[in-house]
């Protein structure tokens, strides 16, 4: 029943996300390696205000399905580079959605398919579209040529249609509001409701609701941006268009240096050598005790689990955050401050060693003291099938 309900959230989602997903399979359907045109790619990689580009990982919660979190994994290369992975994990299956674009060309691989199509036409503007506001979102101001007209900017994106952004009416200098239009000028996909946060030396997004064809689709909240990762071009096409293509093995993700971003959160210790599965448990009553009070004063629980670890891998209690940082922290809650953190995505809890935790921690960037791990993944019954180590180091001073 969980896998079912974790579908239709998707089904839902895909519906949503813009017209590529409905008329990819009206306008082309998966196109055979002996009918599949060239691709040409794009230009070498250059830098965009300094980076070459940026992994971000959100938690999506649709409008449609509020009780089932999605996660939004983005991944752009400067320039016309970009993966977006959009699924829900449930018991041991997971459902997803990819989407890329390499050069001019733009592809998708379905739910439970491994055989990816090319979208052409409307849908594959419509998804150019969607990536180019992202793009200004994440950037913003870098990477486009905004004309000032009062308080909207504008930004040609050539056949594609434009950019509009809306200057916050408190006189910042960030949008309070992003959109994309067509050639004809009609709003196709639009963000609203914008938050930022300092990171560093740079304002980075934390949160948006997401809009599609004039309907609501989801509330998206920033977890992480890195803009340390190193990427090859062959990740940024499908896996059955890559050259001598081989079946993807599981493995651990590379180790990246991760923006954190800040957090409230309620710790509660566990009893020392519990075993995973009771962790889990555990955690869930914790939750289920936790949420009437939370929601009581008008604020919700994150959607993903997070535990500390212990230098051995083990759990040692859990960590359960508020979706949002509140005016006024409840008792028992504390708030932990934006900082960086070194992490990488595994699979199973069964990898969460000393030695992938040494490994880890020794990534770190020169100077900079490592705290107590914890690993991070979405509600659900089943085992996650993916785990992210986080290694927060401390914050500046």
């Amino acid at each position: 029943m969980v896998v079912m309900v974790a579908r239709a959230a998707l089904a839902i989602a895909l519906l949503l996300a813009g017209p590529s997903f409905g008329q990819a399979s009206q306008e082309k359907g998966a196109d055979s390696s002996s009918n599949r045109r060239i691709v040409v790619p794009p230009a070498p990689v250059e830098r965009v205000a300094g980076i070459n580009g940026f992994h971000s990982r959100s938690t999506v919660v649709f409008v449609s399905a509020p009780e089932r979190p999605h996660v939004l994994d983005a991944t752009y290369v400067f320039p016309e580079r970009v993966r977006l992975w959009l699924g829900i994990e449930a018991a041991a299956e997971t459902s997803r959605q990819l989407q890329y674009r390499f050069g001019a060309s733009a592809f998708e691989v379905p739910d439970r398919s491994a055989e990816s199509r090319e979208l052409e036409g409307a849908a594959r503007d419509s998804l150019l579209r969607y990536i180019e506001l992202r793009r200004a979102w994440m950037m913003w101001p870098d990477g486009f040529q905004w004309t000032n007209d009062g308080p909207e900017r504008t930004a040609d994106l050539g056949a594609l249609g434009k950019l509009r952004a809306r200057i916050a009416s408190d006189g910042g200098a960030r949008p309070a509001e992003l959109a994309s239009l067509d050639p004809t000028g009609v709003v196709e996909h639009a963000l609203k409701e914008l938050t930022w946060r300092e990171v560093n030396t740079r304002t980075w997004p934390a949160s948006a609701d997401v809009w599609h064809a004039g309907t609501l689709a989801w509330r998206e909240k920033i977890e992480s941006v890195d803009t340390q990762g190193v990427f090859v071009d062959a990740y940024f096409m499908p896996a059955d268009r890559r050259t001598n293509a081989a079946p993807p093995k599981p493995s651990p993700d590379a180790i990246q240096v991760r923006e954190l971003p800040e957090y409230c959160a309620m710790r509660v210790e566990f009893t020392k050598g519990i075993a995973w599965d009771v962790a889990r448990s555990e955690e869930a009553r914790i939750r289920r005790e936790i949420s009437a009070e939370v929601k009581s004063r008008g604020l919700e629980l994150e959607g993903r689990v997070t535990i500390d670890v212990t230098p051995e891998g083990q759990p040692r209690a859990c960590l359960i955050r508020l979706a949002s940082i509140p005016t006024d922290v409840p008792p028992g809650f504390a708030t932990t401050p934006a900082r960086q953190g070194v992490a990488q995505l595994v699979t199973s809890f069964g990898e969460v060693t000393t030695e992938r935790l040494t490994s880890i921690r020794a990534a770190a960037p020169p100077g900079k003291h490592a705290d107590p791990a914890y690993v991070r993944f979405p509600v659900g019954d089943g085992p996650p099938t993916q785990v992210l180590i986080v290694v927060p180091l401390a914050p500046k001073n």
